[in-house]
């Protein structure tokens, strides 16, 4: 077992041929995006036919007292664009769904 980012475990599969019983990611909609189409070389059969979506998770928003903007955040305002807040993300190349993109 090998821990990636969603991206990086479907381009070992896809591109670099690397043999898996599973592919388990956080994303599952890069299976059918980037495996479908890419056939493995000795089989010529897909690396995948279908998924299986068996998971989902949630936002999580993480503020300090001290955080810019701090005593306006609300259930009702969080996704609003404020100028100054600095947000953090995943990265891109490993994850494909980052949690928030920068401000």
């Amino acid at each position: 077992m090998e821990g990636h980012g969603s991206i990086q475990c479907v381009r070992y599969v896809a591109e670099l041929d690397e043999l898996a019983d599973v592919v388990a990611v956080a994303d599952y909609v890069l299976i059918p995006m980037l495996m479908y189409e890419t056939h493995d070389p000795e089989t010529g059969e897909p690396y995948a036919s279908w998924t299986l979506q068996f998971a989902t998770n949630q936002l999580g928003l993480a503020y300090t007292r001290q955080s810019a903007y701090a005593d306006e955040i609300n259930a009702e305002n969080w996704h609003a664009s404020s100028p100054g807040p600095t947000c953090c993300s995943a990265c891109p190349i490993r994850d494909s769904t980052p949690a928030a993109t920068a401000a």
